[in-house]
């Protein structure tokens, strides 16, 4: 069977789907500084960039999130990881509250778009396109600091 084409934007992306790590990269690469301006300048002190995936460990991935000295934690996943993404983001959201007497709220911001899956239909005219979503979570972490605002584009505040 012919491996499909994968398109991001209406182009090409020269990926392949079962390749997770090709995937994620391509969505750090390329998706997320689509979404964020000046995305080079945020990264190291202000925000941690982390990808999810189906076998991760949530107790793991939860410790990474919380130790990270960011301000701000960018996850992202893709098709069958998106559901880890959101087991991780709904616990990570808990945390804080947790630890502290005070009711604690978390900024929260989404953005979902997609890779597109072009296969060869019954015959050279026909093509299939199936959507492949891509989840990109943006949370503000609690902090004594100014407030910063991030140049998100196209994200949905939650």
């Amino acid at each position: 069977m012919e491996i499909p084409r994968i398109e991001f934007d209406g182009e090409d992306a020269h990926i392949d789907l079962d390749d997770q790590g090709q995937c994620m990269q391509f969505i750090r690469d390329k998706v997320i500084p689509g979404c964020v301006d000046d995305c080079q300048a945020l990264e190291g002190e202000i925000i941690m960039f982390r990808k999810i995936t189906k076998n991760d460990s949530i107790q793991q991935t939860l410790e990474k999130l919380e130790a990270g000295k960011t301000r701000f934690v960018c996850v992202y996943a893709y098709g069958p990881h998106i559901h880890k993404l959101l087991s991780v983001v709904e616990i990570f959201k808990k945390i804080p509250s947790r630890k502290s007497e005070s009711k604690v709220t978390l900024k929260q911001w989404n953005k979902l778009s997609s890779f597109v899956s072009v296969q060869q239909g019954q015959n050279e005219l026909l093509e299939k396109r199936t959507r492949v979503p891509i989840l990109i979570t943006v949370i503000a972490k609690p902090s004594d600091q100014e407030p910063l605002e991030l140049p998100l584009k196209a994200f949905t505040k939650q």
